[in-house]
C-alpha cells in the first residue's frame, strides 16, 4: 500500500499519521525478514494481501494511560508473538529491540550477522556483576570498540576483531558472542 493510503487509514482510526510511522512505511514497506524456520516477517503498516494477519488491516495499540506511552503501530505482518511495534516516536520493539529506531534494529542484525555469517559462535554471559573490577576493566577495554549506529541507552553493542559484545546496563549484564575455529 503507498504511504498515502496507510496515512488515510490511520486517520480514519483515529490516530494521527505521526513522521515516523510513514517514514518507516516509505523506506521499509514490502521487505521480507526471516524471523526462524518456516516463519517471516514482511515489513511495513499495512499490505493488500497478507501473510499472517489481515490484509490491508493497520493494528493500532492506543495510548497507555497508566504508563503514559504514545500510540504504537504494528510495522511488519508478522505473527503477534515477535511484537513488532513503532512508537510515535520511532523507537522500535519486536526481534532486535527495543531500540531507538528501526535502523538501529537493522544495524544490530548487520553486526551480528558479519559476525555469524563467518563460521561457528559461542555465546557467553560474561558477567551479571557490574560493580567488579573484571567487569568494570572489561568495559574499559571495550570503549574504543563501541559501535555506535547499533548502540542506545538500553544496549550498547562492541565488536571487535572476532567477538561481539552485548552490554544491557539495566539488567548489569554483558554478554559475548565469539567466533570459534572448527
Amino acid at each position: 500500500m503507498t504511504v498515502r493510503e496507510v496515512e488515510a487509514q490511520i486517520i480514519a482510526c483515529g490516530y494521527p499519521p505521526h513522521e515516523a510511522w510513514l517514514d518507516f512505511h516509505e523506506r521499509f514497506a514490502g521487505y521480507f525478514e526471516e524471523v526462524g524456520p518456516n516463519d517471516v516477517a514482511v515489513w511495513g503498516l499495512a499490505r493488500r494481501e497478507a501473510v499472517h494477519g489481515e490484509a490491508g488491516k493497520i493494528w493500532i495499540r492506543p495510548p497507555d494511560a497508566q504508563w503514559k506511552t504514545p500510540a504504537a503501530i504494528s510495522c511488519a505482518d508478522v505473527f503477534p508473538e515477535h511484537g513488532y511495534e513503532l512508537e510515535a516516536d520511532g523507537s522500535f520493539s519486536g526481534i532486535g529491540g527495543p531500540c531507538a529506531s528501526f535502523d538501529m534494529k537493522l544495524e544490530r542484525h548487520g553486526l551480528l550477522h558479519a559476525l555469524y555469517s563467518r563460521g561457528r559462535v559461542e555465546e557467553t554471559l560474561v558477567t551479571k556483576r557490574r560493580w567488579t573490577p573484571e567487569h568494570a576493566a572489561l568495559l574499559e577495554s571495550l570503549h574504543d570498540a563501541l559501535v555506535p549506529e547499533a548502540s542506545d541507552e538500553s544496549v550498547l553493542f562492541y565488536a571487535r576483531d572476532n567477538e561481539v559484545f552485548e552490554h544491557v546496563p539495566r539488567l548489569e549484564q554483558l554478554f559475548r558472542r565469539r567466533r570459534v575455529e572448527g
